[in-house]
């Protein structure tokens, strides 16, 4: 009945790269970057990247950093390559990421991937998330809507385009915080949430799938989408443990134990 784990409602980012402004999610989330003194040589890796306008921010507000992205869909990392040309970009999944991108980077971010995946391939994407950091520690940026109250929602949806039935698909998927923390836990010297405020209003689009925003009793600028599911939106900060002197402890115990 469910579509796998694949995001098929992309087109809209072959659009919006276009857009002169960046969107406030990226400001929020490099200024998150920008607050720990993000050093020149830093190395980031944007997971779930389309085409490019998170990295291409990124690169317009800091110097010297390098910068890599991965993405399953090509068509959108054509555009991405044209958007940011000193960017490296890779065709792949974030549930299989590459060996060779294992290990290698100061931080890992991702920005709304988590809605498509079920219990068990957002365990796979969270673990990926943290083997791509360095062995000496790094820092994980995920912002996505969490639940803070305990729920974990699945999601499966379809459309209707002139009373035509779509797919079913997955999207729209919502985890609790405990329930990510937990997976991240053996990983993770520490977890900060930074709530985000879109601070504007945003009106319907003609894709009901992208968010807008309605006026509550508690919240001037609510987000909501087509499917009625009102959203809270967090960047999730979590300071990896530093590995090497783990990975160092357990060579002396091996080799002790020869």
């Amino acid at each position: 009945m469910f579509e796998d784990a694949v995001y098929r409602n992309f087109q809209h980012y072959l659009v919006s790269q276009n857009a002169l402004e960046p969107k406030r999610i990226f400001k929020f989330t490099a200024d998150i970057l920008q607050a720990k003194n993000l050093g020149p040589e830093c190395s980031i890796l944007d997971l779930g990247c389309a085409a490019g306008e998170f990295l291409a921010y990124v690169n317009s507000r800091f110097n010297g950093i390098e910068l890599h992205g991965i993405d399953l869909q090509p068509e959108l990392l054509t555009v991405a390559r044209l958007s940011v040309p000193k960017a490296q970009f890779h065709v792949g999944s974030v549930l299989s990421i590459p060996p060779e991108l294992h290990g290698r980077f100061d931080i890992v971010t991702g920005i709304g991937v988590m809605g498509v995946f079920d219990d068990v391939e957002l365990k796979a994407y969270l673990k990926n998330v943290a083997a791509c950091l360095k062995p000496a520690g790094g820092r994980m940026l995920l912002v996505e809507p969490y639940n803070e109250y305990g729920f974990d929602l699945v999601v499966a949806h379809r459309k209707r385009a002139e009373s035509i039935a779509g797919p079913w698909e997955r999207g729209n998927s919502i985890y609790s915080m405990e329930t990510v923390m937990e997976i991240l836990e053996n990983s993770a010297s520490e977890f900060i949430f930074h709530p985000f405020d879109i601070g504007m209003e945003l009106r319907p689009q003609v894709d009901k799938q992208r968010t807008w925003t309605i006026s509550t009793a508690s919240k001037n600028y609510q987000l909501i989408n087509g499917a009625k599911l009102m959203m809270d939106i967090y960047a999730l900060e979590v300071f990896a443990v530093d590995r090497s002197s783990v990975d160092i402890m357990q060579c002396a115990s091996n080799l002790a134990k020869k």
